[in-house]
């Protein structure tokens, strides 16, 4: 989904913005519509909004129309615009029957240019680190001892998954850099939150803290000032301010609170997993061992 217009919400660069009139004292929202109605703050684009929610577009576009159905937000699309099924507004004004979500502060914009927060606004050009190589220069360097290295990369994919025509464009930067810039961007609307800093779930403040500042030296735009990156350089900023807000809401013991009982809950939305039951035959090392409530192994299905 990337419309440049959207039913019921207008244009992908329009900031929704909460109604003043909307009583959000009766409101119940499952954490995903209060993780996202917590980005909502009249300055973040719709676009950009789905690019740090970590829940991908069309999850956050349908959220956002479902706040927009029940009167919480307001933007300058008509109401009639938006889809069949989103339900109208109930006497009760309740997006949802599901439990309530502590308010959460929004994250301050994320933006090339201007921002509140540490991580936005251009600040002081990076320089990349002792062994991390510059673009344009040939392949990677291998790290040197002591060099931080992700704990979950995300992965290189394969040259057929990618635009041909960005992979050939002539921007100063090496094939390895282009792998790297496009993969990361194609990969991001199926990234969560921990995923975007390259983190497991249970990473530390500074483990996190250490990731982002490892990214922010590979991605930062101001890295490339001055080198002709051509089309690059959007991708760049857009992943910036993706890693830029998952560190915002990651370091933040309430935000974190929040987004790990967001996962959890879209976890548990999940369809079950389809498929043949695993063979009992399998290695054991790779079928986890069964152990009923009593705690007694059992050896058989039957």
């Amino acid at each position: 989904m990337a419309q440049d217009h959207i039913p019921g919400l207008g244009p992908r660069t329009e900031a929704p913005r909460l109604n003043p009139k909307a009583d959000l004292g009766g409101v119940r929202l499952s954490p995903q519509e209060g993780f996202v109605l917590s980005r909502v703050d009249g300055r973040t684009s719709v676009a950009e909004i789905c690019l740090i929610t970590g829940l991908g577009e069309a999850a956050t576009v349908a959220i956002l129309q479902k706040l927009k159905a029940a009167l919480i937000i307001v933007t300058s699309a008509p109401m009639n615009e938006l889809p069949a099924g989103i339900a109208p507004p109930s006497a009760s004004r309740q997006v949802s029957q599901t439990r309530p979500v502590p308010p959460v502060p929004p994250v301050a914009a994320v933006r090339g240019g201007t921002g509140s927060h540490p991580a936005a606004g251009r600040g002081p050009a990076v320089t990349p680190a002792a062994g991390t190589p510059a673009a344009g220069r040939g392949p990677a360097v291998t790290p040197a001892a002591g060099t931080p290295v992700a704990a979950r990369p995300v992965p290189l994919l394969a040259d057929a998954e990618l635009d041909p025509v960005l992979l050939a464009d002539g921007a100063d930067l090496s094939a390895a850099a282009k792998r790297r810039i496009l993969s990361y961007h194609r990969q991001l609307p199926r990234l969560d939150l921990f995923a975007r800093l390259e983190v497991e779930p249970a990473a530390g403040r500074q483990e996190i803290r250490r990731a982002y500042f490892r990214l922010s030296k590979e991605f930062h735009p101001d890295r490339f000032y001055g080198k002709n990156v051509g089309p690059y350089m959007a991708l760049l900023g857009d992943v910036f301010k993706s890693i830029s807000a998952a560190f915002a809401t990651l370091s933040d013991d309430d935000e974190r609170a929040v987004y790990l009982a967001l996962l959890a809950d879209k976890a548990a939305d999940a369809p079950p997993p389809t498929g043949p039951k695993p063979s009992r035959f399998v290695a054991a090392d790779t079928v986890p061992e069964y152990r009923p409530p009593g705690g007694r192994r059992r050896d058989s299905d039957d």
